[in-house]
């Protein structure tokens, strides 16, 4: 059934009017969409109000009869109990603490207010977390009876005591020292044993000793030598081990080269501190197994003197003039050396090196700035070699020579301890 069309009159301006239908532009799917959005009003409003009157509270229940029970006055009833009083899940302030702990706070001068201080967070090098470097205290150890109770005191993983708030872990440097003399030495294998057994060594230094010179000035390192000439060719000669002046060496060379060698006579001048070698009616030649008798005698480190021309052929002279002054002090430095350590200080294995300058050299070492280990470590029983550095530079094993001599090592350890003097605040704790 179509809509009817709305009429239109209209006059022209000759002839009756007329009549003109005009079609609605709208089309009739409008007018249905229109009812459909009114249908599902009225469908919401009454699922609305069926759920409005299925919740209405029900009757009142009838109310109970007290006309049978007796009235009493207000003046003779028993007062209300107050009510208890709810605990505060707040934790108890510093102040509440120290009240409980039994500490009394200096009172405040009148109208001067305490200074403000922002407290700052602790920086620990260290944590005592499982596989990081930095160990935290047993309660039972002795560094911990003055802080810490296990019955009143939890710690967490930085050391921040949970049931009071107020218990930090701060880092804390020991030093110990380790005596060694003679008797952890041997001096076939030049090892030192020092027993350490501590974690978290931060570092380690000699810190003094008293070390005898030991060998003489003419040991089995450079005793020997070796005289060349064409009639007899290499002829040995071997020293008397010893500590010699330079004119007692001139006299021990005399004795020696001149009984077993093409040698007539070995002298010494004062003034330049220089040995000269003759030989008998031929030329001749001084060579040395071991370049350290070389230098004790002032051929600096050559081999053989005076030395081999383009041809490898020995060059012989009737005499033979050593070229410097003769150097008869022995060996220089004491050097001791640990191959466990080698990493710790960069790539060095060298722990201290000290001098020897007499008979028996006391050694004290400035322990103002000692050296850091790259990362802490635990040390048991280190094995330490003992070296005696040549003036040429060569190292041969220290030998004391049945003298006594002792050292004492400084070993620096971190320690975790408890700090009764910093208060967490917030657990305000910084581990880096």
């Amino acid at each position: 059934m179509s809509a009817s069309l709305p009429t239109l009159p209209m006059r022209q301006p000759w002839g009756p009017p007329r009549t003109v239908f005009i079609r609605s532009a709208k089309p009739e799917s409008t007018n249905y969409f229109l009812w459909m959005c009114v249908l599902l009003l009225v469908v919401a409003a009454a699922a609305g109000l069926g759920f409005y009157l299925t919740n209405l509270p029900g009757p009142a229940p009838p109310a109970e009869d007290h006309a049978d029970l007796p009235v009493v006055p207000r003046a003779e009833r028993p007062p209300t109990p107050p009510a208890e009083p709810v605990p505060s899940e707040r934790p108890a302030s510093p102040a509440r603490l120290m009240a409980q702990a039994g500490v009394v706070q200096e009172p405040v001068p009148p109208h001067v207010a305490p200074p403000y201080t922002v407290p700052a967070p602790v920086v620990l090098d260290t944590c005592p977390v499982p596989g990081i470097e930095g160990e935290m205290l047993s309660l039972t150890d002795p560094d911990m009876q003055d802080f810490v109770d296990d019955e009143d005191h939890a710690f967490n993983r930085v050391g921040v005591d949970f049931k009071d708030g107020n218990v930090l872990f701060k880092k804390r440097a020991r030093v110990h020292y380790i005596f060694v003399d003679q008797q952890n030495y041997d001096a076939t294998t030049a090892k030192l044993s020092v027993v350490v057994n501590l974690r978290n060594v931060t570092g380690l230094e000699l810190h003094d000793a008293a070390m005898p010179r030991g060998a003489y000035t003419i040991n089995s390192f450079n005793n020997q030598l070796t005289i060349n000439s064409v009639a007899n060719g290499d002829e040995e000669v071997t020293l008397d081990e010893g500590d010699y002046t330079a004119s007692e060496l001139q006299a021990e060379l005399n004795t020696k080269c001149v009984a077993t060698s093409a040698i007539s006579s070995v002298g010494y001048d004062a003034k330049t501190q220089k040995f000269t070698f003759t030989g008998d009616a031929q030329d001749i030649a001084v060579k040395f197994p071991e370049t350290l008798l070389a230098y004790t005698l002032g051929f600096g480190t050559v081999s053989i003197w005076p030395a081999r021309d383009t041809d490898d052929n020995i060059v012989r002279t009737a005499t033979v003039v050593s070229r410097y002054r003769c150097d008869l002090f022995g060996g220089r430095y004491l050097r001791v050396q640990c191959d466990t350590l080698r990493h710790s200080y960069g790539n060095t294995t060298i722990v201290a090196q000290s001098a020897l300058a007499n008979d028996i050299t006391f050694v004290r070492h400035a322990t103002d700035h000692l050296r850091t280990f790259v990362e802490p470590k635990q040390l048991n029983t280190l094995s330490m070699d003992l070296k005696v550095v040549a003036p040429n530079n060569t190292t041969r094993n220290y030998d004391p020579n049945g003298v006594a001599f002792n050292m004492t090592f400084i070993v620096r350890t971190e320690i975790m301890t408890a700090d009764r003097s910093l208060e967490a605040v917030d657990n305000d704790v910084i581990v880096k």
